[in-house]
C-alpha cells in the first residue's frame, strides 16, 4: 500500500486537500463487510501513525464529514479519485472553507 507516499509532504504522488477520494474500509473483524466512502478530502493531520484524514459528501442532502486513521487496519484502501490543482490549499492542510462553499472545488 502507498499510504505513505500519499500523505508525505515532499512526495510527487501526494495529494493535497481539496481532492477526491475514495475510503474503503471493513466495518468488523468479526463479519466483515466492505464499506465505502468517496468524498472531498477537507483536512490531513499529519502525525506519524496517528495520521487521520477527513472526508465530507452529501448523503441525502445532509453534509458528513468522516475521520479516517490512515494507518488504520480497518481502511484497507484510500484511492484518488480526481486530483486538485497544485497550490489549491496554498500549502495548508485543511481546506475547511469548502464547508461554506461545497460548489468551489
Amino acid at each position: 500500500d502507498n499510504r505513505t507516499a500519499l500523505f508525505a509532504r515532499d512526495s510527487p504522488d501526494a495529494i493535497e486537500p481539496g481532492s477526491i477520494v475514495l475510503v474503503e474500509q471493513i466495518s468488523s473483524r468479526s463479519s466483515p463487510r466492505k464499506l465505502a466512502f468517496a468524498g472531498i478530502l477537507l483536512a490531513v493531520n499529519r502525525r506519524g501513525l496517528l495520521s487521520t484524514i477527513t472526508v465530507r459528501n452529501y448523503v441525502l442532502g445532509t453534509g458528513v464529514e468522516v475521520v479516517y486513521p490512515v494507518y488504520s487496519p480497518m481502511v484497507t484502501r484510500i484511492k484518488v479519485l480526481k486530483r486538485v490543482q497544485p497550490g489549491f490549499a496554498n500549502g495548508k492542510d485543511n481546506v475547511k472553507f469548502l464547508r461554506d462553499k461545497p460548489g468551489a472545488a
